[in-house]
């Protein structure tokens, strides 16, 4: 059947496309996480060349993938400490002190991961993080460092959209994803687990704490396979997203159960699926991504904004509105003046205005 009728009219832009062809100054800069095109972006403290979008109020405590062997951990958030006293592993211990930062009233999350060696915490919005640890008391040879992201992180620009779309859609319209659901067998003290992804065993996991914990613990061993990007889990449900392209097969869990002395295999059922995401391209963690600094540039604006209404980069996430989003709305406990740019066209809340940016 033939196309009879065609549009007329198309969409002025796309997020992230430059708006003209006059003078423009782009930097290249290294992904810390997947940032899509036409955001702002700040630099990642600690690091010379490398960008992510805003945070405010998150905290990421890295340790030197040292070893802890006995003793306390102290970590004093905003004047209130949390101590944690050896049980039975780093991994263990790790993931329980990340447990009892989250119970604090004022914290939303706090997620230890064993692959990365860090406690990422979260704050409720109007919460400025401070944020100590105190290792004396502590035995092994761990250190610890711990950075703050704050609205007062360098901008450096607005993330351009590439022009390689194709190149794009080849690499990441295509997830692999496994979701494993545990059988209602019980998963207790002393069990251990062992996951097989991609035919490979994976180091042992011991039951640690508490269910929650546990799992956890599984999720952060699942982490450490060969091109897994993320693993998260609700209940008794994993769900695994390898690196798009990439083969993913979780062969297996078997859980050793100590108290009944054998192996239970085959109590988690394993499914594999492919989801497409046609025209959601973006730049990948460790891609180089085009950040403009100079130059005017289309952004998808979050409320309707004028021409010369000064132009705010949204840092705390709120249903659809997303961290390096774009408004006029000064409200600071959600979004930080871009002193350097200003909006040159109006448009209706969700569609696309021009910004002009002119960073020294």
């Amino acid at each position: 059947m033939s196309q009879l009728s065609y549009e007329q009219e198309f969409g002025i832009a796309q997020a992230g496309l430059l708006a003209d062809s006059g003078y423009s100054d782009k930097n290249s800069y290294r992904a810390e996480e997947v940032i899509p095109f036409g955001l702002g972006l700040i630099k990642s403290v600690g690091e010379d060349a490398v960008v992510r979008l805003p945070l405010r109020n998150v905290c990421t405590i890295l340790d030197d993938a040292g070893t802890y062997t006995a003793g306390d951990i102290t970590v004093t958030v905003n004047g209130t400490a949390v101590l944690h006293t050896w049980t039975t592993s780093k991994a263990a211990d790790m993931a329980a002190l990340a447990a009892a930062i989250q119970a604090l009233t004022f914290i939303v999350t706090a997620v230890y991961d064993g692959a990365a060696h860090t406690i990422i915490i979260t704050a409720e919005e109007n919460i400025d993080l401070v944020v100590s640890v105190d290792l004396t008391a502590m035995t092994g040879n761990m250190t610890i460092t711990s950075t703050l992201y704050t609205v007062t992180d360098t901008f450096l620009g607005i993330s351009v959209k590439t022009g390689d779309i194709e190149q794009g859609n080849r690499l990441f319209d295509i997830n692999d994803k496994s979701v494993i659901t545990f059988s209602g067998e019980a998963i207790a003290d002393s069990d251990t687990f062992i996951v097989t992804v991609n035919g490979i065993a994976l180091t042992v996991v011991t039951y640690a704490t508490s269910v929650a914990v546990t799992m956890q613990l599984i999720c952060d061993r699942i982490k450490e396979a060969n091109g897994v990007t993320s693993v998260t889990y609700s209940g008794r449900v994993i769900t695994i997203l390898n690196r798009p392209g990439l083969p993913l097969v979780v062969n297996s869990i078997t859980i050793h159960d100590d108290s009944a002395g054998t192996l239970a295999a085959m109590i988690v059922a394993s499914m594999q699926a492919v989801t497409f995401n046609r025209g959601d391209v973006f730049y990948a963690p460790t891609e180089m991504v085009t950040v403009l600094r100079k130059g005017r540039i289309y952004v998808q604006v979050e409320v309707a904004v004028a021409s010369d209404d000064d132009v705010y980069v949204r840092h705390v996430a709120s249903g659809a509105l997303v961290r390096g989003g774009f408004g006029n709305t000064a409200d600071t406990s959600t979004a930080f003046l871009v002193s350097a740019a200003r909006f040159v066209t109006s448009a209706e809340a969700g569609g696309f205005a021009i910004v002009e940016i002119n960073l020294p």
